[in-house]
């Protein structure tokens, strides 16, 4: 039995002299295709395939030890997530893989300063604590570290390390 993993949305586009292609604009909105944001291009046996590409996703060793590090230092839990989904939970591995809030991406993709308590996952009842954003060398915000909300007063020295691992995933990515 042959799976069909392609789902037709009934739009067609014509390939430019240049070799481009529009994304219809409900379709950019659905996966976040913001201007300027990479696309990663691929192909399995028989098709051309888009994904939106993410660094942080690119999710290696040294970055895992830098939130298990983290996480042993100041004895509190550590999300990482890119611009669309959970990448890393140190305390809650069933949330890797689900796609962020709309309301955390809009703060990581604003570059909000100071992000209050806000819903981690679009389902689910994630709440943070206190949230970094995660710039690479480029000076984009490719993702965050997130404290899950865990009832406990956040210390500026838990603050200031959230902001150091930051600061170093950034320069993996």
């Amino acid at each position: 039995e042959v799976i069909e993993l392609f789902r037709s949305t009934g739009i067609v586009r014509r390939i430019d002299v240049a070799g481009r292609i529009s994304i219809p604009r409900e379709l950019r909105k659905k996966y976040r295709l913001d201007e300027d944001v990479p696309v990663e291009i691929g192909e399995d046996e028989e098709n051309l395939v888009l994904r939106k590409y993410s660094a942080v996703g690119q999710f290696s060793d040294s970055s895992k030890s830098i939130l298990e590090s983290f996480s042993s230092v100041t004895g509190l839990p550590v999300i990482l997530c890119d611009t669309d989904t959970v990448i890393y939970s140190q305390k809650t591995a069933s949330i890797s893989g689900k796609r962020i809030s709309d309301e955390l991406y809009e703060h990581i993709k604003k570059k909000s300063e100071r992000i209050p308590a806000t819903q981690v996952l679009q389902e689910g009842n994630v709440v943070s604590s206190e949230t970094e954003i995660i710039y690479s060398q480029r000076k984009s915000a490719v993702g965050a570290l997130i404290i899950p909300d865990c009832e406990r007063e956040i210390t500026q020295s838990q603050m200031d390390c959230l902001k150091l691992c930051a600061k170093a995933i950034g320069q993996l990515v």
